[in-house]
């Protein structure tokens, strides 16, 4: 029942699914159906990050189209056309289908921003700004501390609410430090940074809708991920400096 931690676990979930597959030699039939048991089960939720960043960011850094031959074959086909039978079944008995299908209604009066935002933004009155702005006139350089609030709807408001400018710059600090290294890595032709890079567009998106490195649930998965993939790109490095010395 909490959208915004499914949508993020299963958007890692989608990214990991395209590293494995690109380090991989052959995608099989399975590893198609994961993956579309992986949309799925994160569609389910109706979770905007999944539905406008996870399956988006998957393809581009997937990129299956470089690769036609191997990714786009009868696997593939069979796997789309069973998906979509076990998906107009489950529509039959969806409840949610017309709450999952009012994000594509475009027309009228909609306020697009405040849809997609989940009313975070676009509305007459935001919480968002008028927190950020109630923080910059009352405390702005410390904020207000740990327990004030108990639930954010946006990462860097949390940071800022919690320890003012300090915390704030500390936390585009660890985002940039995180964003040179992913890149670097990605630059030495590491798959392993290509994902780490992944994921951090996957934040820095995500961090307007929801806190992502503290997050309940999500934020487990995330640091888990992240240490295995820095410590897979030590080795990788230190293996090269040894064979480059051999």
């Amino acid at each position: 029942n909490q959208a915004a931690e499914n949508g993020l676990t299963y958007s890692f979930g989608l990214l990991s699914w395209g590293y494995l597959n690109r380090v991989s030699a052959k995608t099989g039939f399975i590893d198609y159906c994961i993956l579309f048991i992986l949309i799925i089960g994160g569609a389910l939720s109706v979770s905007k990050v999944l539905i406008f960043g996870g399956i988006p960011f998957l393809i581009v850094y997937w990129n299956p189209f470089c690769n036609f031959k191997k990714y786009f074959n009868w696997r593939f086909f069979l796997a789309v056309i069973m998906s979509y039978c076990i998906i107009v079944w489950m529509i039959q008995f969806w409840a949610g289908w017309g709450y999952f299908s009012r994000l594509f209604k475009i027309g009228g009066d909609i306020n697009l921003v405040e849809l997609y935002s989940g009313g975070r933004y676009g509305a007459e009155y935001s919480t968002i700004t008028s927190k950020f702005a109630k923080i910059w006139q009352e405390s702005p350089l410390c904020g207000f501390g740990f327990g004030n609030i108990s639930c954010f709807d946006n990462g860097y408001l949390e940071f800022f609410h919690q320890g003012g400018l300090i915390a704030l710059f500390g936390y585009f600090a660890l985002l940039g430090i995180y964003f040179w290294y992913s890149l670097r890595s990605f630059l030495n032709g590491y798959e392993e940074g290509r994902l780490l890079l992944a994921y951090f567009v996957l934040i820095m998106s995500g961090s307007f809708g929801a806190p992502i490195l503290t997050i309940n649930r999500f934020s487990t998965i995330f640091w888990v991920l992240t240490a295995f993939l820095f410590l897979m790109l030590q080795i990788r490095q230190r293996d090269k400096v040894k064979n480059a010395d051999i």
